[in-house]
Parts: C-alpha cells; sequence; structure tokens
C-alpha cells in the first residue's frame, strides 16, 4: 500500500475543525451576502470557537427564515464534499472499490416478532404499555407533536400486527451498527435482514434474533475505507433491491465526529439513487434547530412563569434566555461547548444540512432525521455531565439511559422510513426545546445541583 493510499477521510490539508468551520461559514455568508446581512463574520476560527453557540444560532435563525434555506444547505455540503480529502483527492469523486466480502451469520430466520419494551422509572412497559410513556413523555414536554404522532403510529403498527413487529422483507444496511442507541437489535429481533458495517464485528449477544445477520467482513472503518463499504452496501442492494441504509457511526477526538459524518455521506452518495429506499440518521438535540410551534410557546410560557430562584440566577447572570432574536425564527439555544467544534459541525452539517440536501438531491429517497435525547451512553462520559444528568429535572429535562433511547427511537426511526410521511420534524428532545435559557448556563446550573450530597 503506497503512503497515497493509506491516507484516511480527512480534513483539508492544514485545517483544524475550527478553521474549517469558520471558512465553510464565512464563505456561505459572502455568497449568500442577502441572507446574511448584519450577521458579523467572526475575524478567526478561534473567535469562532469562543462564541461558536452564539453565532451558529444566529447564522441558523437567518438561513431558516431565508426563502434560500435549501440552497444554502447544499451550497454548504457541497463545498464541505471537495475540500475534505480521502486519499489526497476530494471526497466528492468517492467511488464504490471491492475489498470487503460480506458474510452471513447462521440464525434462526425465524418470523419476526419484536414488541418494544423499556424499563422507566422502575416500570416495566411493553406493547400497547408503551402509551402511558408516551403521554407521560408529552405531559412533561419532552417529544414534540411529530415525535409523539409517529410513535403512535409505531405502536398501531405493531397492534395490526397482533402486538409485535414483523419485518421480514425489508433489509438495512447500518454504518456503525454497534452504536449504542442504533436500531440494529430491533430491527434483527422484528427479522429484518441486515448488513452490519462496523469496526468490530457482531458481538455473541446478537446471536438471539429472527432476521438475517450479515457482515461486511473485514476492517469496515468508515474512515479509512469509505469506498470498500460503499461498494459492500451497493452490493447488498443489488441482490434484493432497493436498501434503507442507517447512518449511526460515532468516535469522539481529533475531529472524528466530523469525518466520520461526512464519511457516511459520501457512502450514500456512492450508492446509485435506485438502490436506496431511504437514509436515516439520529441528530442531536445540543445542535441548532428549529422546533415545533407547540414547543416555542410553552419555552415562552415556562420563561414568564420561572420560579422565583430562576429569575434569580438570570439576574445573576448564572442563567440566559434564549439567545434567538423575536424577529426571526425560533432556534433551539443548546450548543454546548465541551463537546467541542467538530461535534458542532458533524451534527449540524452532515446531519441537519445534509439531510436537507438529500432531499432536496434525491426525492424518492426517504430522508429520515430523528432527533435523540441526550442519553448517558459511553460516548459522553465526563464529570460534568454526569453531575448534570443527576440535576437535569430542575429544568424538567431528562437524560435517558440508553435502553429507552434505544427502543422509543428505533420505534420512530421504522415508522419513519416505512410508514406514513409527514411534514412535522421528529423531535424526541427530553425537555431541551422547551427550554427557555441556554442550555450553556443550564447545565452549569444543573452540575451544580447534581454535585451536590443527596438528602
Amino acid at each position: 500500500m503506497t503512503e497515497q493510499d493509506a491516507r484516511p477521510v480527512e480534513l483539508p490539508q492544514g485545517s483544524s475543525a475550527s478553521t474549517f468551520l469558520h471558512d465553510v461559514l464565512c464563505d456561505a455568508i459572502r455568497r449568500f451576502e442577502d441572507v446574511f446581512d448584519g450577521l458579523a463574520k467572526p475575524p478567526s476560527a478561534a473567535a469562532l470557537k469562543k462564541r461558536l453557540g452564539a453565532f451558529l444560532i444566529a447564522f441558523e435563525q437567518r438561513r431558516r427564515g431565508s426563502d434560500r434555506a435549501t440552497e444554502i444547505a447544499r451550497h454548504i455540503v457541497d463545498r464541505v464534499r471537495h475540500d475534505m480529502r480521502f486519499r489526497g483527492r476530494p471526497l466528492v469523486e468517492l467511488s464504490a472499490r471491492p475489498g470487503l466480502d460480506i458474510q452471513e451469520i447462521a440464525g434462526p430466520h425465524r418470523p419476526g416478532d419484536w414488541t418494544p419494551s423499556v424499563l422507566y422509572e422502575g416500570e416495566p412497559l411493553a406493547g400497547s404499555g408503551l402509551g402511558p410513556l408516551i403521554d407521560r413523555l408529552v405531559k412533561r414536554g419532552h417529544l414534540s407533536p411529530g415525535a409523539e404522532a409517529t410513535l403512535r403510529r409505531g405502536l398501531a403498527r405493531i397492534e395490526r400486527g397482533g402486538s409485535a413487529l414483523d419485518l421480514s422483507g425489508e433489509r438495512f444496511a447500518l454504518l456503525g451498527a454497534g452504536a449504542e442507541i442504533a436500531p440494529t437489535r430491533a430491527l434483527l429481533a422484528a427479522g429484518a435482514t441486515v448488513l452490519w458495517c462496523d469496526t468490530q464485528p457482531p458481538p455473541p449477544p446478537l446471536g438471539e434474533y429472527a432476521g438475517r445477520l450479515l457482515h461486511a467482513n473485514g476492517r469496515g472503518d468508515l474512515l479509512s475505507v469509505p469506498d470498500q463499504i460503499a461498494h459492500a452496501v451497493s452490493t447488498f442492494a443489488a441482490e434484493e433491491g432497493a436498501i434503507h441504509l442507517g447512518m449511526f457511526a460515532y468516535a469522539p477526538g481529533k475531529g472524528r465526529e466530523w469525518r466520520l459524518g461526512a464519511a457516511m455521506n459520501a457512502v450514500a452518495r456512492a450508492v446509485p439513487e435506485e438502490r436506496l429506499r431511504s437514509v436515516g440518521l439520529y441528530v442531536s438535540p445540543t445542535s441548532p434547530a428549529k422546533p415545533e410551534p407547540s414547543d416555542v410557546e410553552r419555552a415562552q410560557n415556562r420563561w414568564r412563569e420561572r420560579p422565583r430562584w430562576q429569575r434569580v440566577l438570570t439576574g445573576l447572570g448564572a442563567l440566559r434566555a434564549n439567545r434567538s432574536a423575536p424577529s426571526g425564527p425560533w432556534i433551539s439555544d443548546t450548543i454546548v461547548p465541551i463537546q467541542g467544534v467538530s461535534y458542532q459541525a458533524a451534527q449540524y452539517i452532515e446531519k441537519t444540512l445534509a439531510m436537507e440536501a438529500l432531499a432536496d438531491e434525491r426525492p424518492a429517497v426517504r430522508a429520515s432525521a430523528v432527533v435523540a435525547p441526550i442519553t448517558r451512553t459511553r460516548s459522553i462520559e465526563h464529570p460534568i455531565f454526569a453531575a448534570a444528568f443527576r440535576g437535569t429535572r430542575i429544568f424538567q429535562v431528562e437524560a435517558f439511559v440508553p435502553e429507552v433511547t434505544r427502543v422509543l427511537c428505533a420505534l420512530m426511526y421504522i415508522e419513519d422510513v416505512l410508514g406514513e410521511r409527514s411534514s412535522a420534524p421528529i423531535h424526541f428532545h427530553g425537555g431541551l426545546f422547551t427550554l427557555p435559557f441556554s442550555l450553556e448556563g443550564a447545565i452549569r446550573v444543573a452540575a451544580l445541583k447534581g454535585s451536590l450530597p443527596r438528602n
């Protein structure tokens, strides 16, 4: 292997995540001067990093308030496609290349019978018994109307199937199939055929399932061999018809979040359009989003009716109102700076904007972007987060255990790619989109509360 062949998916030469994001956003401001009139460009990457939350919110508010929002999304995504590199060439030129063998892992191949079940607040809930849980989450302001409707349609689909879901005949290729909250287990239990693409092979516990499990055998590293993964996915799709492509890979540090997101989108683009039925992923609520009107109304009511202790902390500057300007669309003020620039770029560009661009470029392919709540996964183990998780409920925000997120998001994802489509966004935000404060300050207060000794 030559040195050129060994180069992974990487940022432009000499760029860090901060400098690249600064270049990309400033380029968009210059290109769409009429839309971003009055928005001052950060003078440097360091300045952008320092005020990333405020700037991204202002940027997204102007984009969302414009009739050129999708055009701007496509411009930014195209710019990244051309500037990111794989083996020294633009990532946009990625093409499928053989290299990974597809092997089937022996399984029972029985009809699917997935019944979603969770343990929530000490109470076991399953099947139609999830209805009261949905009611509880709606009452607490944790689900958008679009998410509630999708969950209820999903439960109705299961009831029509005799209290269990059978996805026999459905086929999914999952990038990052081993991720903690990926829908892999649910799809296999429901009888779907799943192509596992991950750096690690399927673990033994996945041996009890109904569907067919195939493994892209070899080093399924998206950063090192996205071309081989694209070939494996295309080959899988060509065998029996179009497939669903799920993009769930994640790894922190060294700009991997952004590079992985770009690599997954490159794989999706390298698969012929006629071989894709859907492309789906989960978006973090800790990135700029446009909440539904009912969530905005709830946040505004919470601001007006906030208790005295919150008013005192607001006066002291420990809490700050949402930074969205009243003249434009409300944008969630939920960025957590400690997650880093690469994380924000991956969520905003490679998920939010890229899915908008995909829906515009490939209208025959369903684009599914489910907002998943803050979840206590291994990937966000940090002392500040651990303390904040213990204290979030003082702000009517909840951090969920992986089991709950995995099951509920799987139900929404399945319904979104297979069922009736709705224009309403699917936001399982856990209370973040009804929070009347900037999350940056609220999370510090929650962490302080969570670090105090329990009575």
